[in-house]
């Protein structure tokens, strides 16, 4: 969400082609908010609640309107995460649950009694969390266990979709190399996995090709789930080569039924897909240094960064664009904008349709890392630091919050 001039680039199919200049806007600052520590997860809005917690434990909630606290909470541990179910902000800390009263941070130790776990998302009325890295789902009214998977993911939102529920796969290094896993959305039980593997269907003028899916989240649009692949060449093959592609998989085979080539040559991923209609966006970079995939805080200089929608009913890229540098977390779709924060403090927002700048602000400060994984635990997707709601553009930093108001359209 920061700058303030930005570049697009007309794609295939656009009436304008090479490099234009969009004049854009820049963002108000409503209110500020800074914490005594560093903030490493948040921000997430619930109603008039915006929750952002802390790398000390402390559990921050905010009043949206005007960044007022209105209450707050000490952790015994920094938290991995946060949902709104109910009336209640549902709180990870050391793997129990706790569940705060969301207008004045009480802890309710008789609500989701039996329930431990993070919580990852909320579907409906379904609360799904991780318990040991496991899958469970369980049902906000009654605050009862729906069913418990038994397959380890990967730490993320997931995608759901007519009753299938697809989540990227571990990625630790020689032990788990990533993959999706779809469930059935009711019991839990296992329906398809892909497995990042060598890929038979390659030309094999190009000497086979091994694909990685990188421990982003997938999402669910058109009867598929998306993510992005990294495809590269096999051991044998007679040249080096890499690129980023969107994929997308038969929400109930498992089948890859799309592929597209985005983001620049020998581009790798760097975050997880967003959905605008018919549009898939998603960013991918070149770095100095191959890597199979990239996230904002473990990764060294790159070269480019770019953001493309791709328009999956016509099978064609519609727009792409430059960034300033690496995202944190997925792009956020809302009011027909993309809105994204990079690693330097940069928010951009950008049209959903065209990938024209609509405004820009530059942050005082970059955002920090979410917490720290330990050698041997895997990899962890970043969070995105940016929610929008209440015509407002909420932005976590290193130690703060603050919303912004978007110009007018």
């Amino acid at each position: 969400m920061v700058v303030a001039a930005g570049w697009a680039k007309a794609s295939q199919g656009a009436k304008a082609s090479g490099w234009m200049v969009i004049m854009d806007g820049t963002a108000r600052v409503r209110w500020r908010f800074r914490a005594d520590g560093v903030l490493t997860l948040g921000p997430v809005l619930g109603g008039a609640i915006l929750v952002v917690a802390g790398a000390d434990g402390m559990l921050h909630a905010l009043d949206a309107a005007t960044g007022r606290e209105r209450w707050r909470h000490a952790h015994d541990a920094p938290t991995s995460g946060i949902a709104f179910a109910g009336r209640h902000v549902l709180v990870e800390d050391s793997g129990d649950l706790w569940p705060h009263h969301a207008l004045t941070g009480q802890v309710d130790e008789d609500a989701f009694a039996g329930l431990g776990g993070r919580p990852i998302q909320v579907h409906g009325d379904v609360l799904l969390l991780q318990e040991g890295g496991m899958l469970s789902a369980a049902d906000i009214p009654t605050e009862s266990t729906r069913f418990r998977a038994k397959t380890v993911v990967l730490e993320a939102p997931v995608a759901i979709a007519d009753n299938v529920i697809v989540a990227a796969g571990t990625f630790e290094g020689n032990s788990s190399g990533g993959g999706l896993h779809a469930f059935d959305a009711s019991t839990g039980r296992p329906v398809w996995t892909f497995e990042s593997d060598e890929d038979e269907e390659e030309d094999e003028s190009e000497g086979g090709a091994e694909v990685l899916v990188p421990p982003f989240h997938p999402v669910a649009a058109h009867g598929r789930a998306w993510t992005t692949v990294v495809r590269a060449s096999g051991w044998d093959a007679k040249e080096e080569w890499c690129r980023s592609e969107l994929a997308g998989f038969d929400l109930r085979t498992g089948e890859t039924s799309f592929r597209q080539v985005i983001g620049p040559e020998d581009g790798e991923p760097c975050c997880a897909v967003a959905v605008f209609g018919d549009l898939l966006i998603a960013a991918a970079a070149r770095p100095e240094q191959p890597a199979g995939y990239l996230t904002a805080f473990d990764t060294g200089p790159v070269q480019v960064v770019e953001l493309t929608a791709v328009d999956v009913v016509r099978e064609a890229v519609v727009w792409s664009r430059s960034l300033p540098d690496l995202p944190v977390g997925a792009p956020v779709v809302a009011d027909g904008r993309v809105h994204i924060l990079t690693r330097d403090g940069t928010v951009l927002a950008c049209r959903a349709d065209t990938g024209e700048t609509a405004w820009t602000f530059a942050a005082d400060e970059p955002p920090a890392a979410s917490v720290e994984v330990e050698w041997g635990e895997g990899a962890r997707e970043e969070p995105p630091r940016i929610a929008v709601g209440h015509g407002l553009v909420f932005v976590q930093t290193a130690t703060g919050a603050l919303a912004l108001e978007p110009p007018e359209k």
